[in-house]
């Protein structure tokens, strides 16, 4: 479920189960909700309710209440247990809990959420309920929603300071959300305060100030020095490359690298004249959506024939190196140079 979905959800119904790993997004979604209440009256209009802690009784006198100098309030039952045999209340009680639910005046908002259980699964009672109230999936974000998140939170951490969005990039990679689950959007968040004192203290951020914040020594990257190309920034490029042969890897690798990453973007380009989506583009053509969505920037901004003509260039170099009329140690910067003629022609 993207941020726009969910959001859309908060202002169609009144009823909602908040259930997922990312629990950060369940305090902004309750701060959303929050935020159409009177904030001078929001001690008695916003109720926190823990099952664990509370009867049935006593949490249908809460949620069945009028709101105080407001024309609405918000309920928030946490700790719910959506299992009907290990459940605090009785089953009777769980009975007199949905009817009370089913007849919930227009004038309140509830939202029943356990942060501490990611999936459903068998649970009977929560299939009851998401008859009543509207499921908000607390997904992991993804893609355009994880960008879209930082670049929010630089607005408000960053004040005066911008992170690019190749220092975007670089930042998700050291945090290492999209690969390893552990990593929530507070961690994220934790991640950018930092970079956010750093840049009060020195001004605009570069991307040698994330690697020395994190203490991450910064690895070569062939996406990394593609970016270098695309952003036509020779000096960069030739450093980049040069990590790349100083980590062991040989300049005809780096160089059929290269020409498999342009030849797959030259291939994408025909799939997304045809309106195929990113995901789409990558099941046709067997890669991961990682893959394909590196190379888009490229291919929107130079286009197909320039691409075209960069492998050519490649395809030209390496049939000259295999018939000895090249020398292997000046492949890859030949390479370079012939691409950035290309770009800068």
């Amino acid at each position: 479920m993207s941020l726009k979905e969910a959001e859309k959800l908060l202002h169609n119904d009144n009823k909602f189960i908040f259930m997922g790993e990312e629990q950060y997004l369940g305090v902004k979604y309750l701060e959303m909700l929050k935020s159409d209440l009177n904030p001078d009256f929001l001690i008695f209009n916003y109720i926190e309710i823990d099952q664990e802690k509370e009867s049935c009784e006593e949490a249908i006198m809460k949620i069945e209440s009028v709101p105080m100098m407001d024309r609405a309030k918000l309920v928030h039952i946490t700790n719910f247990n959506f299992t009907i045999e290990n459940n605090p209340w009785s089953k009777a009680e769980i009975n007199e809990f949905e009817k009370s639910l089913e007849s919930l005046s227009s004038d309140t908002r509830l939202v029943i959420s356990n942060f501490g259980i990611t999936k459903a699964g068998n649970l009977g009672l929560f299939k009851s309920l998401t008859k009543i109230a509207t499921l908000v999936k607390l997904d992991r974000l993804k893609e355009r929603d994880l960008r879209d998140f930082i670049k929010n939170e630089v607005k408000e951490k960053l004040p005066g300071n911008t992170l690019s969005p190749s220092l975007i990039e670089e930042l998700l990679k050291i945090s290492a959300y999209e690969e390893d689950t552990s990593v929530n959007l507070y961690n994220l968040k934790e991640m950018l305060t930092k970079a956010g004192a750093c840049g009060m203290d020195k001004g605009p951020i570069s991307e040698d100030d994330l690697y020395r914040i994190f203490e991450q020594k910064k690895k070569p990257d062939i996406f990394r020095l593609l970016n270098t190309i695309r952003d036509k920034d020779k000096p960069r490029a030739f450093a980049e490359y040069k990590l790349l042969i100083e980590s062991g890897d040989h300049p005809l690798k780096v160089t059929v690298s290269l020409a498999k990453m342009l030849s797959t973007m030259v291939k994408a380009s025909y799939y997304y004249d045809a309106g195929y989506s990113v995901e789409a583009t990558a099941k046709e053509l067997g890669k991961h959506p990682f893959a394909i969505k590196s190379g888009l920037p490229f291919v929107k901004k130079y286009g197909r024939k320039k691409l075209i003509a960069m492998l050519d260039q490649i395809l030209s170099l390496d049939y000259r190196l295999k018939t000895g009329n090249l020398d292997e140690e000046v492949l890859g910067e030949l390479v370079l140079l012939r691409i950035f003629d290309i770009i800068e022609n």
